[in-house]
């Protein structure tokens, strides 16, 4: 048996004491910082000097009738024979060009411009096909002249290799 066990208690309970010691604090209760009055939660006061007050505007308050019916739900209905409906094939921003209501127009003729970032990629993927269709066309021909060159050659080499006047070996 150990003679120590015993004490182990003892000593677990001396360790806890001094932790719970150490953790103790003598500090005084922090005092009360003097707080302003509570405003109106729908006031605001700048000081005098602030620059936020050359923003601000004073009005006279106006009086208006009320409205003589409440707003209902509605659907509206377009008058079919004396419209048309117009679409884009692309989505984009209106930025010029809107007709007057009432103006005859003719069949074909551009109503307005619309300004689209699908019609912008689309002009980038046409310019960028485009040149390579022209590094394609140029590749091709440099290789068919490279090619016409090797067949001179080839032909050339062969010529100069065989005899005058003696039948070639595969001549029967």
């Amino acid at each position: 048996m150990n003679p120590y066990l015993p004490a182990f208690p003892r000593i677990l309970l001396l360790l806890t004491l001094i932790c719970l010691t150490a953790c103790h604090q003598d500090n005084p209760a922090p005092e009360p910082k003097a707080t302003s009055p509570a405003l109106p939660k729908d006031e605001i006061l700048l000081p005098l000097d602030s620059a936020k007050r050359a923003y601000l505007r004073e009005t006279k308050l106006v009086a208006m009738p009320a409205p003589l019916m409440e707003p209902v739900a509605g659907k509206l209905a377009y008058d079919e024979t004396r419209t048309a409906r117009v679409s884009s094939p692309l989505a984009g921003r209106v930025i010029s060009g809107l007709p007057e209501l009432g103006t005859a127009t003719q069949a074909g003729a551009p109503l307005l411009e619309l300004d689209s970032p699908d019609l912008g990629q689309a002009a980038k993927e046409y310019a960028d096909a485009q040149a390579d269709q022209t590094l394609a066309e140029q590749a091709f021909e440099r290789e068919k002249k490279l090619f016409r060159v090797f067949l001179d050659s080839v032909s050339a080499i062969a010529r100069d290799s065989v005899p005058t006047g003696s039948r070639p070996a595969w001549d029967f």
